[in-house]
């Protein structure tokens, strides 16, 4: 278990792409609470190649079960939590405006995922091969600011409804692709763009 103190406000990521992200790789991690102070989940290594996923500053924490986010934090990095494939649920506090690229890749537990009001971007990958994803929220929002980067839930074979709030934007080429369950789509006004492939 790891309870971070009010006066934390940035966990690093690596380095380089040759080090490991602050807490990445602690296998009997169960549990962690975030403190009020924390902005920053720091950036593991920006590329999607999987060689680099264990970067990141909780990645590969195979036993992570529960996440307490902070009310201020605003950015959520690359590679923060892939592969903790026992993480479940998760929830956004409406603070967070960055998801980074293949943040929370390849897990493979997570079924439940709500988002705050303030998120701007979910990039690359950010939620790529969680097979067991079943819903997904995003909360009513007045400002149309949201892109979704490509293939950010791609794979997600479980997930049967989306509904959007009018927070977004953007959507981007492969962003729901091989999500082979989805039976109902609903597209706020909001949205300006979908991409076909590279776009």
């Amino acid at each position: 278990t790891l309870t971070l103190p009010d006066s934390l406000t940035t966990i690093g990521g690596p380095g380089s792409s040759s080090y490991n992200g602050a807490f990445a790789n602690c296998t009997a991690l169960k549990s962690v609470k975030f403190g009020s102070g924390l902005v920053t989940i720091g950036n593991g290594n920006s590329n999607t190649h999987t060689s680099y996923t264990r970067t990141g500053a909780f990645s590969n924490c195979g036993n992570l079960e529960t996440v307490e986010f902070g009310p201020n934090l605003e950015t959520i990095g690359h590679h923060a939590f892939s592969e903790c494939i026992k993480l479940k649920t998760l929830v956004v506090p409406d603070s967070v405006q960055t998801i980074g690229v293949n943040a929370f890749y390849h897990n493979t537990a997570l079924a439940s995922i709500s988002f705050g009001t303030g998120l701007v971007t979910i990039s690359e990958q950010a939620f790529y091969n969680c097979p067991e994803l079943q819903t997904v929220e995003f909360k009513e929002c007045d400002t149309p600011l949201l892109t979704i980067g490509c293939y950010a839930f791609a794979n997600a074979v479980k997930l049967t409804t989306l509904k959007f709030s009018e927070s977004l934007k953007k959507i981007n080429y492969g962003a729901f692709s091989d999500c082979s369950s989805l039976e109902t789509l609903t597209l706020p006004d909001s949205l300006t763009t979908i991409g076909g492939p590279g776009s």
